[in-house]
This record gives C-alpha cells, structure tokens and sequence, in this order.
C-alpha cells in the first residue's frame, strides 16, 4: 500500500439492512489475518474456518443484491475512469457476483438506452451514446487460481 499501486480492502458493512449488524468485521478479518500470517498454516482455511458464524451474512443473498447495484452504479457513472476489479471471499460468491452484476449491468445499459430520447442537447446525446456504447464494449471475466476438488465443490 506504501506505493499506492495496492489499495486497502474493505468490507461494506450493510448488516444494517440485513438487520445484523457487525460493524467491527472489517477489523476482525484484519485482526485474523495478522495472527494467522505469523503462523505457518493454511491462511485461507483457517480464516475460513475462524470466521465462518460470518458467511451467512457475508454471502447473503439481499446483501449481494445491493452490492451488484452499487458496482454497476459506480462504474456506470465513473466510467471514463479505466477499470475496475471485484475481490470476492471465495470462488462460489465471485461466480454468484458475475451473474449478478452481468444482469444488473445489461439492465443500466437498457436504462442509458431508454434515457437517451430524456437528452437536453446534442452534447449530452453524444456522451450518453459514448457512454452506451463504452458498456457493450466492456468485457467481464471471472478469473479464480486452480484447487483441488472444485469441481466437485462447485457442483454442491
């Protein structure tokens, strides 16, 4: 982070909405990562196994919703600023969050379409034809490192 190349993570407590809030996750996760990197174990499955009451909330349905909105707003409005990568906890969530966002992305693209006839001027049609065309252009992938048993792990 000292080059600011490398950005923090955060975590966007909505437990509010989901009505359980956990406002100290964020530094619970950091808390467990330290511990864990001084020791010499499997980082990935000793958080996962540490802070697994949290899942549920973390993964959950309602919450994903509205971070996929919030994804797509952001970089619907922002979009002349470059690119962007979503960091999820696991392999089943960032599957899960590309459907998701590709769904909520093709809607926005519908709503641009549809707003375009709602132009003041030549000026803004130009732009929100830019901005149209930007998003069809904009390529999505999911890219996740190998495991064993995914497969199997997926299927479930």
């Amino acid at each position: 982070m000292d080059d600011k190349a490398t950005v923090p993570l955060y975590y966007d407590a909505r437990g509010d909405k989901l009505c359980v809030a956990k406002n100290d996750l964020n530094e619970r996760i950091a808390e467990k990562l330290e511990e864990l990197e001084i020791e010499d174990i499997d980082v990935a499955q000793r958080l996962e196994k540490e802070l697994k009451r949290d899942y549920h909330i973390i993964t959950s349905k309602k919450r994903l919703n509205q971070i996929d909105c919030d994804f797509v707003e952001h970089y619907s409005t922002a979009w002349e600023s470059g690119k962007a990568m979503f960091v999820c906890i696991d392999k089943i969530t960032c599957a899960r969050m590309y459907e998701l966002i590709e769904k909520c992305w093709a809607k926005k693209i519908r709503e641009l379409e549809k707003g375009r006839i709602e132009a003041a001027d030549e000026q803004e049609l130009i732009y929100r034809r830019r901005q149209i065309k930007w998003m069809k252009e904009t390529l999505m992938a999911v890219v996740v490192s190998e495991e064993q048993g995914e497969v199997d792990k997926f299927r479930k």
